[in-house]
């Protein structure tokens, strides 16, 4: 499996078609966006978190509450949500799964509360902590 880093977010003018967006993702084609099929299962759970308005040009979603905030992608080819875990302008962790309400209980569980990096990762086996540079 392709690595986060090697996995681009896609828009529909670099993806290879429409109908690969369709085929791959039908929930997001159906709730009218990434958006709004997150917000949905953000929901779902009985989260009081909401999706930034979306950018148009690309598939994204952003959750933002305090100093902490998640970003989320998909990817070309496969289905694969691709998202991010920041605090502080400094992104901690990320994860990638093909399941949207896995990524919202995460997305939830990260922006929603105070948790460690570690916590997070240690709870969702598709979060992995992002491995800080020693300094030089």
């Amino acid at each position: 499996m392709p690595t986060f880093h090697q996995l681009a977010s896609v828009s529909p003018e670099r993806s290879s078609s429409s109908d690969e967006i369709r085929q791959l993702y039908p929930d997001l084609t159906a709730a009218g966006g990434l958006g709004a099929l997150l917000q949905l299962h953000l929901r779902s759970p009985g989260s009081l978190l909401s999706v930034s308005q979306p950018i148009e040009f690309i598939v994204y979603a952003r959750i933002e509450s305090g100093q902490r905030s998640s970003q989320v992608y998909i990817a070309a080819n496969v289905r694969l949500f691709l998202f991010d875990f920041w605090s502080k302008g400094v992104i901690l962790a990320h994860g990638a799964t093909p399941d949207i309400a896995e990524v919202a209980h995460a997305i939830n569980r990260w922006v929603g509360s105070n948790c460690a990096t570690s916590v997070l990762a240690s709870n969702y086996g598709f979060v992995a902590v992002k491995q800080r540079r020693s300094q030089i």
